[in-house]
């Protein structure tokens, strides 16, 4: 069944009649790339409030109010600081597998769909308004923003991951679902997402795992100098590199040989390549992302910054 569109929404809701959706429409078409809603708020026939009741209406989702809610430390840790800033959700509940977001661009389904192959669990949504995201933003996470060092301290100090590590270690021959399954845990998947929207949110060009005889460095290379993290433990080498093969389809079992492949991802709505390269070394394999923003590539003529007349006879030369 299609949905109505939002226009007709307002309409049917009573927001406004159907001359001002006239007028709504013809201011519409003059303003491209704005959204009908953005467009109803600036001619004043609307508010962010009505706006997210009539989204809510078209989509069939429930709509919440964020500022009298109050959100379980357990349910916000689901979500990175980076996570939620460029995707602008914010999670309220986790129950059965399945969490629960609010967001104010619930006609977005890309974000649920790069959210749940991210996190690896089911997403819904309900809807909020722009504002009470943003100040849901800085009420829960600009005041103790979870970092990659307090991230892999906890890493450190879960006696799970040790054990499962060890045990891996000690086996004579390679356990390879023991592998993928520590692989998949919560800590090894939130560390890599994170580091991931990190380099692709500081513009870096690569992203580097490297094993060393008692350590495990990452680093990003961002503007031609490398930053060294804080590293993670030694022992999670080989699920962090594991968990980077599974996302690019490569040989989990194949560990003499180099491997090249390809991780594809959208983030807020970009196109982002991650090209992987996979190396033996002595102390396990290495790992180079190359990380390729279509977002920040601009080769449009307009955008280098010449004066007008200067890429008039630019052209005329090409």
């Amino acid at each position: 069944m299609a949905l109505r569109r939002l226009g007709q929404v307002f309409v049917d809701l009573g927001f406004i009649d159907e001359e001002q959706l006239e007028m709504l429409l013809e201011e519409h078409l003059q303003r491209h790339g704005e959204k009908i809603g953005e467009t109803a708020m600036s001619m004043g026939f609307i508010n962010d409030d009505q706006v997210a009741v009539a989204l809510a209406e078209q989509l069939g989702l429930q709509v919440i109010g964020l500022s009298d809610l109050t959100i379980p430390p357990d349910v916000l840790a689901h979500l990175t600081e980076p996570m939620a800033q460029i995707y602008k959700v914010i999670p309220i509940s986790f129950r059965n597998e399945i969490l629960t977001v609010a967001m104010c661009e619930p006609q977005n389904i890309m974000v649920l769909d790069e959210l749940r192959n991210f996190l690896g669990y089911e997403i819904r949504a309900v809807v909020t308004t722009p504002r009470d995201i943003d100040n849901a933003l800085n009420r829960y996470y600009a005041s103790d923003v979870e970092s990659v060092e307090s991230l892999i301290a906890d890493m450190e100090n879960d006696k799970s991951l040790k054990e499962a590590a060890a045990a891996l270690e000690s086996g004579a021959s390679i356990d390879l679902a023991s592998i993928e399954a520590l692989s998949e845990s919560a800590p090894v998947r939130k560390l890599l997402n994170m580091v991931f929207l990190l380099g692709i949110k500081d513009h870096a060009s690569d992203l580097h795992f490297e094993p060393f005889e008692d350590e495990f460095k990452i680093r990003i290379k961002a503007d031609g100098t490398l930053y060294e993290m804080v590293p993670p433990p030694r022992h999670l080498a080989s699920a962090i590199t594991t968990r980077i093969k599974v996302m690019a389809n490569l040989d989990i079992a194949e560990r003499r040989l180099p491997q090249d492949g390809r991780i594809r991802l959208t983030v807020g709505g970009h196109p982002i390549d991650l090209r992987v390269s996979v190396l033996p070394t002595l102390f396990g394999e290495s790992v180079v992302c190359r990380i390729l923003d279509k977002s920040v590539i601009s080769l449009d003529l307009e955008n280098v910054g010449m004066d007008a007349m200067l890429l008039r006879d630019f052209r005329k030369i090409l």
